[in-house]
């Protein structure tokens, strides 16, 4: 790809894991646009294995390394005083929030840990003003930044905000530990939706001005297999576990009678469950079950293989890279109305459901989707010109560059 910019500045990237482990794999496409864009890339992933994925060649890693116990005593005593100041604010919020007492400990714990991160990544953190300081979640990471904020090591940093590190009802007690620190320190808080963005609004409008949205984007598909078969081929692509019910799909399938493919691209903790529905289907419905791969491979998949509908029935949401994908390819969708879903499922590109549909009720929208499909009324090109205008990885990433990174 070639370079369109060269700012002196280096971006510093905070992740989970990536380029390391499973995971953060839509990533990979914002890396290769924003490689082409900053000189010099440095990814600090929280997590490491020895499994690492290939980067662009300007891009490199931090590993993290915690501070001997030595340190770690000084560390504390050197910041004593913040340390409790900021925990006692935290207190009321607690308070406030009816966390359970039982719980505290922890989050003191949590925050004592981005004291000795921060010291860890002191060498890239202090005075280095060429920096651009960006978090992919607003998690423990965006905890990390505000306090190197907060002590004037940096001049400010950019995160987004996604799903699971967004909705607070998707934890115990509707808590997630230090959400004022991070956004009082944070430059922006750029959400993966604008159904994200006006949830941020309206529970914290102390910050309003400082959320934004962008969406995430993928590479252009290139479908190249439009032979379909006599079976309806149904594709969902996410992990296994209680926020995605991929066991909803398949309890849905035991109640249809017609001639059904269905892949599945993932695995997870709650597979026995799926694995137990698909004994009860009829033998016209054909599943396979494929397990994790990377992401490569998920786009042969989808050059190579006749899809005729796109699933998604999670309870929770932020805008899934896997739905835009699937658009990508002109595939229709049929998805959970939850989240930012109704930002790329509409009348042109599927539809929509309730996001407590029974697997009864699933089974006759799945049933209705192949009626509307089998007469046409979803145009590939349509869907795929869509995708185009709103979830194009060169644009949408070069626009947030422009926007929040520059």
């Amino acid at each position: 790809m070639k370079r369109i910019n060269k700012p002196n500045k280096k971006l510093v990237l905070f992740t989970n894991s990536y380029p390391y482990e499973k995971g953060e794999e839509f990533l990979e496409d914002e890396i290769d646009v924003l490689s082409t864009i900053f000189h010099d890339i440095i990814i600090v992933p929280a997590n490491v294995d020895a499994n690492k994925r290939s980067i662009p060649s300007n891009v490199g890693c931090y590993i993290l390394k915690y501070p001997s116990s030595t340190k770690k005593i000084y560390i504390l005593f050197a910041n004593i005083f913040i340390l409790f100041k900021l925990f006692a604010q935290e207190i009321k919020v607690i308070v406030s929030k009816q966390v359970k007492i039982s719980k505290t400990y922890k989050i003191f714990l949590l925050l004592v840990n981005q004291f000795f991160r921060l010291y860890s990544l002191k060498p890239i953190l202090k005075d280095n003003v060429d920096f651009v300081f960006y978090s992919y979640w607003t998690n423990d990471w965006a905890t990390m930044l505000a306090l190197a904020n907060k002590k004037k090591w940096i001049s400010g940093f950019v995160c987004r905000v996604h799903g699971y590190d967004l909705f607070e009802d998707r934890y115990s007690d509707n808590y997630i530990p230090f959400r004022k620190l991070q956004f009082s320190e944070a430059n922006q808080i750029v959400s993966v939706s604008k159904k994200g963005m006006l949830y941020l609004k309206k529970n914290y409008p102390q910050f309003e001005s400082k959320f934004k949205f962008s969406y995430l984007g993928t590479k252009h598909g290139n479908f190249k297999n439009t032979d379909f078969d006599d079976c309806f081929h149904i594709v969902s692509c996410s992990r296994i576990d209680s926020n995605k019910r991929v066991e909803l799909i398949a309890e849905a399938l035991t109640y249809c009678d017609l001639p059904i493919c269905w892949t599945h691209i993932g695995t997870g903790e709650q597979l026995y469950l799926v694995e137990k529905f698909i004994k009860s289907m009829p033998s016209i419905i054909k599943v396979f079950l494929v397990g994790e791969i990377k992401k490569d491979e998920v786009i042969d998949f989808y050059e190579s293989n006749s899809v005729h509908l796109f699933l998604n029935v999670s309870k929770s949401e932020g805008l899934p890279v896997s739905v835009m994908e699937a658009i990508s390819y002109g595939i229709p969708v049929l998805a959970t109305n939850v989240g930012g879903m109704d930002e790329i499922v509409n009348d042109d590109t599927g539809m929509l459901l309730s996001p407590d549909i029974s697997p009864s009720k699933l089974s006759q929208s799945i049933l209705q989707m192949k009626k509307m499909i089998d007469n046409e009324q979803f145009n590939r090109d349509i869907i795929k010109s869509y995708w185009e205008a709103n979830f194009s990885a060169k644009t949408n990433f070069q626009l947030f560059y422009e926007l929040y990174l520059k």
